[in-house]
């Protein structure tokens, strides 16, 4: 028996359109004000999930990634498709030498459930907003700020931002501390800093 329901094409869950992407989300906008020109803006295109880094020192939400967060945004990517309303993560672009060669690598900064919920339904790519920033200053409050959203997508937890007070204050293995110049910072810039990240999130205390 025939259905009057039209079919879709095979894998029209992952199709992605570039220019309707662009259109719908301009690159930059998604960007706290205050760095935005720190960011340079390489492309929005499509990189295969297994190149990006991923670790728990570019990570802030660290709290909400275990949740049942990354469960819902699979079963919308799985129903819907690529949401072209919806900016892509945020991917770090840098260019390191190994065996002499120079090589570039893509670190994901902003948007690991949706990396992970891809994941989930085998997908093997997901369109990415590529960057290249060298204040990591910027890059870090720009992995909080852009969770400062309403819609399917949970807000950090205040774990998260306790995480990432403590990576800007003290630093980590690979990245330097970003407040007090180097220098132990002083209790005005953490609070200064916090009410910055948080947003109306949470109470900056």
């Amino acid at each position: 028996m025939k259905t009057k329901t039209p079919r879709k094409p095979v894998g029209w869950k992952n199709t992605f359109d570039k220019v309707l992407s662009l259109e719908k989300c301009p690159p930059g906008e998604n960007l706290p004000a205050k760095y935005h020109d720190d960011f340079k803006f390489i492309d929005r295109m499509r990189l295969d999930i297994k190149t990006l880094i991923r670790n728990k020192e570019i990570q802030v939400r660290q709290s909400t990634v275990k949740n049942d967060n990354v469960t819902d945004i699979s079963r919308s990517l799985d129903v819907h498709g690529y949401l072209h309303d919806k900016y892509p993560p945020v991917v770090i672009r840098k260019k390191e030498v190994v065996n002499s060669k120079t090589v570039e690598i893509f670190e994901l900064w902003i948007g690991n459930n949706r990396i992970n919920a891809a994941e989930k339904i085998y997908w093997k790519d997901f369109p990415c907003d590529v960057y290249e920033c060298s204040n990591p200053k910027a890059v870090l409050t720009a992995s909080c700020t852009t969770n400062h959203h309403k819609g399917p997508f949970k807000v950090m937890t205040k774990d998260d931002y306790l995480n990432v007070m403590i990576k800007a204050a003290y630093g980590t293995k690979t990245n330097p501390r970003i407040l007090g110049n180097g220098k132990k910072p002083t209790r005005d810039e953490i609070q200064e800093y916090a009410e910055e990240i948080t947003g109306s999130m949470v109470k900056p205390s």
